[in-house]
């Protein structure tokens, strides 16, 4: 919707394809995983992807500064790109830290008794 709003149609189409080829490697609910990020070199799907974003958020910026102080838009892309950073990172430590307890856990039918 914000792309619409912001780019010719031909762009816009051209922006929406992009986004999906890129969505598809690293989304899990379009059959992706965030440690696509970490893989290098980065696939070129994932660097026309970052490319879009930047190319787009410099014509959000001049589109939205008309309406919204710089410093406001400012906290709001800082706290959006923090979240979108931080959320997989602390997802794989989840998941990372459950693994360990069930590697060194005992496994024996006393030891789970003991939790039911």
């Amino acid at each position: 919707k914000v792309l619409q709003a912001i780019l010719p149609d031909a762009d816009c189409k051209k922006a929406e394809v992009i986004k999906a080829e890129g969505q598809k490697l690293f989304e899990p609910s379009k059959g992706g995983h965030h440690e696509v990020w970490l893989t290098r070199p980065l696939k070129t799907a994932l660097m026309a992807y970052c490319a879009q974003d930047v190319h787009t958020l410099f014509k959000m910026l001049d589109s939205w500064t008309e309406r919204l102080p710089t410093a406001t838009l400012r906290i709001v892309s800082e706290d959006r790109m923090l979240k979108r950073i931080m959320l997989p990172q602390c997802v794989m430590a989840q998941e990372n830290a459950a693994l360990a307890t069930l590697e060194t856990a005992p496994h024996n039918a006393d030891h789970i008794k003991q939790f039911v």
